[in-house]
């Protein structure tokens, strides 16, 4: 995947390059970097309520286990909850449309906040693999490629369970099954490199596609 996020940056050095890869969930996020950074966090964005909140946290924006911790003093925001944005609608997720922008804000945020902790260097160029589930929709891929916008000078939106048959080298005859806290689902591997229909374990197909983009 490496040299296909480098084409897609138009750099062609291995120098200087950090590789980042990411799964957003709907409770927690974690990541893992090519220089041995491994870390997981809530998947909680929050903004002080009122200037007494403000001072008390010496910041205008919290993540992770802190936001847990002072989630009473905090408007809270958890991006991917219910899968919004990652693979349900904003109706089935329950996101009011007057808080969808919210709700993007936060992953942005989410997003921007997780790469800081892995460190890279100034100067290097951080490229990503960010998981989507299998039944993700072309709109959803695009909500997760807008919340790592200005943040990865390219990205790669691949499907979870191929990164798991991927990464565990069963990429023929398994059946990978993702049993997430929202909602679990399942995808057949057969060793094509074309995309594959997949099926939720509630009947709903999806698509295995993977997508990227450059800045």
């Amino acid at each position: 995947m490496a040299p296909e996020l480098e084409a897609a940056a138009g750099r062609t050095t291995k120098e200087g390059v950090l590789y980042i890869g990411m799964d957003l969930g709907c409770f927690k996020t974690s990541v893992a970097a090519t220089n041995g950074t491994r870390e997981v966090v809530y998947s909680i964005v929050g903004w002080p309520k009122d200037p007494i909140s403000r001072k008390m946290l010496g910041k205008d924006i919290v993540f992770g286990n802190e936001a847990f911790q002072h989630r009473l003093a905090l408007d809270v925001i958890r991006p991917f909850e219910k899968g919004a944005l990652k693979y349900a609608d904003n109706h089935e997720a329950g996101v009011p449309p007057e808080r969808l922008a919210k709700f993007k804000e936060a992953a942005k945020e989410l997003v921007k906040y997780v790469v800081s902790l892995c460190r890279p260097p100034k100067g290097t160029l951080v490229y990503g693999v960010i998981g989507s589930p299998a039944r993700a929709s072309i709109l959803n891929k695009q909500a997760l490629m807008d919340a790592c916008k200005g943040t990865f000078e390219a990205v790669m939106i691949v499907s979870e369970p191929f990164a798991v048959a991927y990464g565990t080298n069963t990429l023929e005859d398994a059946l990978i099954v993702d049993i997430g806290p929202a909602r679990p689902t399942s995808a057949a591997c057969t060793g094509r490199s074309r995309p594959k229909r997949t099926r939720s374990l509630r009947g709903r197909p999806a698509t295995t596609s993977t997508t990227w983009f450059s800045s």
